[in-house]
């Protein structure tokens, strides 16, 4: 069963959600937090440190989609852990799913972002693809920049192919995101949120070979294949991270503070 606590349950009760607890008083920031469940004994039941930024951001791969938009932060399988970001999601519906199991995504539209300039810059450019198998009307999703900026972009009339891309600039939009922008990608009718990423202070693009993470290309290519030159023959392979106490005189000691790291190249050239 589920249990919601909310800020204003009566809103929630208009909408058929019974049972709710509340009002909570506190507030959950839009950044990121901590949250703890506790126990009446005190211990720690359970707890996540969400985050608003995607890939690009260090503090973790949590989707961008839940940030501003209506969308809530939904957990994918309920039995796994809760720390883990990759088991979270954009909730399906527009308002999340209060007291109900959590929706799959595996039915939303396979279109999805795919390329994206740096924030500011005067080549500014948004790349979509269609992933599946159909061709999709283009005119039935919205672009939304949240932000800097606040613009509501029709998609034009134009059907995208399987595998195909529809790329929209600057001139397109209106104005030029930057740095720190939320782009969301909607549909028009229902509002939700097919896909979303944050705007960086550089070129961004999916690479499929690395299970559809935000990298960064090594060069602009709208409306083709993304492309990277990914560096990865030098590895680390070995870690002394705990050295033994050098012995002294009986029983005095003194702390060894020998450290070290291995590197390995395992490629074929200097």
């Amino acid at each position: 069963g589920y249990l919601v606590i909310a800020a204003d349950p009566a809103t929630l009760a208009t909408q058929g959600v019974a049972g709710t607890l509340g009002p909570f008083s506190g507030s959950l920031s839009n950044g990121g937090e901590e949250i703890r469940l506790v126990n009446n004994s005190g211990r720690q039941m359970d707890r996540l440190d969400y985050d608003d930024g995607g890939p690009w951001n260090q503090g973790g791969e949590w989707p961008v989609g839940p940030d501003g938009v209506g969308a809530t932060l939904a957990k994918i399988n309920e039995n796994r852990t809760s720390e883990a970001p990759d088991n979270w999601q954009t909730s399906v519906e527009a308002g999340g799913s209060p007291g109900a199991a959590n929706g799959s995504r595996s039915g939303l539209p396979a279109l999805k972002l795919n390329e994206i300039a740096a924030g500011g810059s005067g080549t500014f450019f948004v790349e979509l693809q269609n992933r599946g198998s159909t061709p999709i009307n283009a005119d039935q999703f919205v672009l939304r920049i949240d932000g800097a900026l606040n613009i509501d972009y029709l998609l034009p009339t134009q059907v995208i192919g399987p595998e195909g891309y529809l790329t929209i600039d600057a001139s397109n939009l209106g104005a030029t995101p930057v740095d720190g922008d939320r782009i969301f990608l909607l549909e028009e009718t229902t509002q939700a949120v097919l896909d979303a990423q944050r705007v960086a202070d550089r070129l961004q693009g999916v690479s499929v070979a690395a299970q559809d993470r935000w990298l960064y290309p090594s060069g602009a290519t709208p409306g083709q294949d993304n492309l990277f030159a990914l560096q990865d023959d030098v590895v680390i392979n070995e870690i002394f991270y705990h050295a033994p106490p050098q012995y002294a005189a009986a029983p005095d000691y003194v702390e060894n503070d020998e450290e070290w790291l291995e590197l390995y190249h395992r490629g074929d050239s200097p």
